[in-house]
């Protein structure tokens, strides 16, 4: 009895470790090794390896209900001069209250997540090192458990269009309407090609990835896994 009062002892001391040890009062919480989110590096002969970085904490943008095509390129309403003048940044409630009177001035709207943004350029996109040795290549981003993909980038190349957790929603003539794909983990499929047509592959990567917007999004071991393991204040080792 002793002895299987021990093991019974032994395993709840161990599951109290790891609940405490990334302890979830919020909605968010992960281990990104116990989740199987690892950096992975893949070696093709000579000095041809890449090694892809399943973290990212992307940049917070303010709510807007649609992106603006200025100068060759989408981004938000309120930093388009043209339209300062008849669109004004409000708060979520602002926005509601004149929604309900059909009121469309609030087309942006505060997004208190914006105070977590690290330094530019700190783990805020999808990088893969020695991407440029495969410049034919397909990257698909997923939800979890779900082969439906929500992103396709074709040749990435960490500098161009970067996948930096915004995913589109729709497109008409002069609107392009975006969200910020939620805190949590997504999966990834890279397929590197041997060819420009993109006919004929030399290998299939896929993982999962972790996005973590804010630190009230609670982690252990992700900051190993990302590019910048020491700047970025979100990440917990």
């Amino acid at each position: 009895m002793k002895k299987h009062l021990a093991l019974i002892l032994g395993i709840l001391g161990i599951t109290s470790f790891i609940f405490i040890s990334c302890n979830p009062p919020k909605d968010f919480c992960m281990d990104c090794e116990g989740e199987g989110i690892v950096k992975q590096t893949y070696q093709y002969g000579g000095d041809s390896a890449i090694t892809i970085y399943p973290v990212i904490t992307p940049r917070n943008y303010n709510h807007c209900d649609s992106f603006v095509f200025v100068g060759g390129t989408y981004i938000e309403p309120y930093l388009a001069t043209k339209y300062k003048n008849i669109l004004k940044l409000c708060s979520f409630q602002e926005a509601q209250e004149s929604l309900l009177h059909g009121d469309t001035s609030c087309v942006c709207r505060i997004n208190p997540d914006t105070e977590f943004n690290d330094v530019k350029g700190v783990n805020d996109y999808f990088h893969i090192d020695g991407i440029k040795y495969f410049p034919y290549n397909k990257l698909n981003i997923k939800v979890e458990n779900d082969t439906s993909k929500i992103r396709t980038y074709m040749d990435y190349d960490n500098n161009n269009d970067v996948f930096n957790a915004m995913v589109l929603d729709t497109v008409d003539i002069e609107y392009v309407n975006n969200r910020m794909l939620a805190s949590g983990i997504y999966e990834y499929e890279l397929i590197l090609y041997k060819d420009q047509m993109h006919q004929v592959v030399k290998d299939t990567i896929t993982g999962k990835f972790a996005v973590i917007r804010s630190d009230k999004d609670l982690n252990r071991n992700c900051a190993k896994q990302a590019k910048d393991p020491i700047n970025d204040r979100l990440l917990t080792k």
